[in-house]
């Protein structure tokens, strides 16, 4: 669980984004439809779950997830236990990147 400004907690404890394996070349991630081509350094998978894929981010199982254009009550949720994990959520406005 999470709150906004606190840690993510597992089981009660403090949680820290998890750490990738040394030697793995490819990551998991998220993306729509799997983005086949398009994300060349991860395996994509495709949960139909925004909040699932940004807990799983937070967890550190996915390395990132994207998302077309989610309603804000799809990713609310997801995005407060990345931020506590110390992970990072953006999003685009025009060509930039800004903190969601």
């Amino acid at each position: 669980h999470a709150q906004a400004g606190g840690p993510l907690c597992f089981e009660g404890e403090p949680a820290r984004l998890g750490r990738p394996c040394v030697g793995v070349t490819r990551r998991l991630g998220a993306a729509p439809g799997g983005a086949p081509g398009r994300m060349l350094r991860l395996d994509t998978r495709v949960t139909g779950s925004a909040a699932l894929e940004c807990a799983f981010v937070a967890a550190g199982i996915f390395q990132s997830a994207v998302f077309g254009s989610p309603s804000i009550w799809d990713v609310a949720a997801g995005v407060t236990l990345v931020r506590s994990s110390g992970g990072v959520a953006l999003t685009m406005r025009g060509w930039d990147w800004i903190a969601l």
